[in-house]
């Protein structure tokens, strides 16, 4: 293997690199943005369509915020455990799983 051939592998291999993180990021958002979009901007403006108060609209999201801050210690502990690998693929199959629901 030459130098040039070498060096010339070397940013291929990086641009794949980057091509599959900027893949696995772009998907993850996918899966997740449909619920957030519809639990925080269209469950206040459209509650009447989805069978609740506007206060029953406001207690689902406090709780919702509420779970997610009690769960933080949680997550850091498993992601410190198991890495971010593990980590982002239960949250991306989570989110995936609770949207389609």
């Amino acid at each position: 293997m030459t130098v040039e051939t070498a060096s010339a592998a070397q940013p291929a291999a990086a641009t794949d690199a980057a091509d599959r993180h900027s893949r696995n990021a772009s998907l993850s958002l996918a899966f997740a943005q449909p619920g957030d979009t519809l639990l925080y901007l269209l469950l206040p403006l459209q509650h009447v369509t989805f069978g609740v108060s506007l206060a029953e609209a406001g207690l689902l999201l406090a709780a919702n915020r509420l779970v997610r801050i009690a769960g933080y210690g949680w997550v850091a502990r498993f992601f410190a455990e198991r890495g971010p690998r593990l980590a982002c693929l239960l949250a991306a199959s989570g989110s995936l799983l609770s949207t389609s629901a």
